[in-house]
């Protein structure tokens, strides 16, 4: 039975938050998952430091990710806002990994109307790039659990 695009989110995810605890883990730094997967204050802690963890498939069109105005409180609220880019032909078929540090200088919120929603855009190169993957295994995963209607991969 094929999942429905509620359950490829919540997959999609659950990987990017996983992927982001195990390079942290890696790293040496102290993670604590948030035991709630609805958690309205952030998704882990690092170090004691609140993270909010967004996978997604950037905006090719503009550049950006973006996040819908419900998210916006949340993704502004915590000490990192993780943006985890999911494989696209368009960015060469790999997933990467970019911290903004809280503070306003770090990444703005600014608003654009797509596809009959306002929604915020992250401009990526306001970001520290911290990874880059090529795992075959992990790509398939995300493209799997892709809900995005425009589905362009190598």
């Amino acid at each position: 039975m094929p999942l429905s695009d509620a359950e490829k989110a919540l997959r999609l995810g659950a990987l990017g938050e996983n992927l982001y605890a195990n390079i942290k883990n890696n790293a040496g730094c102290n993670v604590q998952l948030s035991l709630d997967p609805y958690d309205f204050t952030r998704d882990m802690l690092v170090d004691d430091k609140t993270i909010e963890i967004k996978t997604q498939m950037l905006m090719h069109s503009i550049g950006r990710f973006t996040i819908n105005k419900n998210q916006a409180k949340k993704c502004a609220g915590v000490d990192i806002l993780v943006m985890i880019e999911t494989p696209h032909i368009e960015s060469g078929d790999v997933v990467r990994i970019y911290e903004f540090m809280a503070g306003r200088d770090s990444f703005s919120l600014n608003t654009t109307y797509i596809g009959g929603l306002h929604k915020y855009t992250i401009d990526p190169s306001r970001g520290k790039l911290i990874c880059e993957i090529q795992d075959p295994y992990i790509l398939n995963l995300m493209k799997k659990y892709s809900t995005s209607a425009y589905k362009r991969f190598s």
